[in-house]
């Protein structure tokens, strides 16, 4: 079997002869697209493409913000500040010393909570108050001399760091 890509979609061909020709045949596009949607699937969250992630996170008040990686100390990527930049409370979860870098009065941490449903009641009894504390502890984090912690020099100096005496 073979697998070959056309504009983004892989194909599967049990001939690799066809490989070569496939491309030149006249109608492919039409074919690509009835195959395509027959077997490529969009999840179910996905609605559209969004030209800034800025401009809708910034609709939201929260937002899921799980790194990619569960458990790695010090693994903490932008997703996080997106919110930040957006003045929406992420929801986070996974670097374990997140707290070493971050205020924990600036997100909500997930594993404060046992359940989806824990964390649904806590945001939906969240009081105006709270909630505007929340980004009050996200603009004084951006303002302060902390948020070097989180710069592109500092995470080489870690990653040297651990690199050189590990």
């Amino acid at each position: 079997m073979t697998y070959i890509e056309y504009d983004g979609i892989n194909l599967l061909f049990r001939n690799s002869k066809i490989n070569l020709f496939w491309p030149l045949i006249p109608w492919f596009n039409s074919i690509k697209n009835i195959f395509h949607k027959l077997y490529f699937k969009p999840f179910p969250s996905w609605k559209w493409k969004i030209n800034s992630k800025n401009e809708t996170l910034s609709q939201y008040k929260f937002a899921i913000c799980y790194e990619n990686a569960k458990n790695i100390p010090w693994y903490i990527t932008e997703k996080i500040f997106d919110c930040f930049f957006a003045w929406c409370i992420p929801i986070y979860l996974w670097a374990p010393n997140i707290n070493d870098f971050i205020p924990s009065n600036t997100y909500i941490n997930k594993n404060r909570f046992k359940t989806y449903e824990e964390l649904t009641n806590y945001i939906l009894n969240l009081s105006d108050k709270e909630y505007k504390n929340y980004l009050n502890n996200i603009e004084l984090f951006l303002k302060s001399e902390q948020i070097k912690k989180n710069s592109s020099e500092n995470f080489s100096k870690i990653i040297f760091n651990n690199i050189i005496w590990n």
